[in-house]
């Protein structure tokens, strides 16, 4: 596990006059995706008790190495960044076989409780653009996300549990989408930088399309969702990199960020 990609480093600066000394602290506690420092506080700070608080929990909110990494979005309120009890992994079926559905696409392992993602505000839209774009590169547009046409032909995304909700207000239909009779969705972007959705075939046989966007529960004090070791039964772990249905095999690759660094995670 990589400690500056799952973990928090919480820093108190008691000599803010040392610029060095600031500086190195903003450093070590700086965060590549959003671009700024987190958990850096200052000992002067008339909140720093409460600070100090809302970083341990933070802290504790965090995603496995083989569930992906945390969602992070900027709170106005507050005037920092802060990570949500979200993990996303970009994934890319290899091998034989085509998966059945989204669903399927992201069963890389029984234990995690993954789902093809869902995007609910411009707010993970604009993390999904910084966090993936790297490893766009290896995988390339466009991507599977967990929005489909129900059976009553409305849009709806996969909850955890599998169950269906409702297309949100916020949508990011590319222009003139959707339209046909394609049932499922994916991310792309018309210009390589801005990520649109665009309706698209399910059947992946039929439209060569083997990379999804995946998203697990993070763990926090209340969940371990993200950790396959203890979802596993008794506890043990044993990390499934093939994966069988239907009589077909399939190989799924997860990818994600490591040190500024897209690198396959399994």
């Amino acid at each position: 596990m990589d400690f500056y990609e799952t973990g928090a480093l919480i820093t108190v600066n008691f000599n803010t006059a040392d610029q060095t000394l600031t500086n190195f602290l903003q450093n070590i506690t700086h965060n590549d995706i959003v671009n700024a420092s987190m958990y850096n506080l200052t000992a002067s700070s008339n909140t720093l008790t409460k600070d100090l608080e809302w970083t341990l929990l933070q802290a504790n909110c965090y995603c496995s190495d083989f569930s992906g990494t945390n969602v992070i979005y900027f709170d106005p309120t507050n005037n920092r960044y802060t990570r949500y009890a979200e993990c996303i992994t970009l994934s890319a079926w290899e091998g034989q076989g085509h998966p059945n559905d989204t669903i399927d696409m992201c069963s890389w392992s029984q234990h995690h409780k993954a789902i093809p993602a869902f995007v609910l505000s411009a707010e993970k839209t604009n993390f999904i653009q910084k966090s993936l774009y790297p490893l766009t590169s290896l995988v390339g547009y466009p991507y599977y996300i967990g929005l489909h046409a129900n059976q009553q032909g409305q849009w709806t995304w996969y909850d955890y549990n599998k169950s269906e909700f409702p297309l949100s207000s916020y949508t990011n239909w590319s222009p003139g989408y959707p339209n046909g009779t394609a049932g499922c969705a994916v991310i792309d972007s018309n210009d390589k930088s801005t990520l649109v959705w665009k309706n698209y075939g399910c059947n992946t046989e039929e439209t060569g399309l083997g990379a999804v966007l995946c998203q697990v529960q993070a763990c926090d004090p209340s969940s371990v969702a993200c950790c396959s070791s203890c979802n596993a039964p008794g506890g043990g772990y044993k990390k499934e990199k093939l994966v069988k249905s239907k009589g077909k095999n399939r190989y799924i690759r997860n990818m994600k960020m490591i040190n500024g660094k897209p690198v396959r995670i399994d």
